[in-house]
């Protein structure tokens, strides 16, 4: 069956509309998915948060301390240095102390390392 340039024209306006019309239901529904888009957001967020146990600053061995971003051997053993010296850090902040570690190292290490209880200087 063959149609005619005016029954084309028709079939046309008749998917335009049924397209516009799916286009203006999905526009109008789309106030949940700012809510679903909301949500994948925060699940995402979620999932970037670390899922490890943290560090903790007064117990950690020279090798675990390599592992926190910007920390290297020289570092880690500054940081065993003092925490001897101190007997045990109080504060994560404690750390600003440690030559080279600085505001922004700090960041970087904050979500991985928590302070427990410290470890008197016979143990270590």
């Amino acid at each position: 069956m063959q149609l005619n340039k005016l029954e084309r024209f028709a079939v046309v306006i008749v998917l335009l509309t049924l397209g516009c019309g799916f286009l203006a239901l999905t526009i109008s529904r789309s106030g949940g998915k700012a809510d679903l888009l909301k949500e994948a957001q925060s699940n995402l967020a979620a999932e970037q948060q670390p899922k490890f146990r943290r560090l903790d600053l007064n117990q950690a061995t020279l090798d675990e301390l390599v592992t926190l971003p910007g920390i290297g051997p020289t570092r880690a053993e500054a940081i065993l240095r003092l925490r001897r010296q101190r007997g045990g850090f109080n504060q994560i902040d404690d750390l600003l102390a440690v030559r080279g570690i600085g505001k922004r190292t700090l960041e970087l290490i904050e979500p991985y390392v928590c302070i427990g209880k410290a470890v008197s200087k016979d143990h270590e």
